[in-house]
């Protein structure tokens, strides 16, 4: 059996990647596959149709695994058209971003 801060790589596709900002939540995108570059493993990340990212499975970015992945990341780490549809969000007043 798994331990509480175990999880299988597979059983994170599908699951929602986010981030607190503050006092809200940006919804960065949705799990949709897992690679490696050699060095560790990485989650790839739907955030608009056929637009991926890839985030780095490592303890300095991944902060919890639930229902959700949530994330720390530094800025400028995601990809350009993803933080200004967030910023635009944010400047919108949503709650969740």
């Amino acid at each position: 059996p798994l331990q509480a801060d175990e999880y299988l790589l597979a059983d994170l596709i599908g699951k929602e990647v986010v981030e607190r900002r503050g006092e809200q939540v940006a919804h960065l995108g949705r799990a949709v596959g897992v690679t490696s570059n050699g060095a560790q493993d990485l989650l790839e990340i739907e955030y608009a149709a056929g637009e991926t990212w890839l985030l780095p499975l490592v303890p300095g970015f991944v902060e919890e695994i639930e229902s959700a992945v949530w994330v720390r990341l530094p800025e400028e780490f995601l990809p350009e058209s993803l933080e200004r549809t967030i910023a635009a969000r944010c400047a919108g007043g949503d709650d969740s971003l």
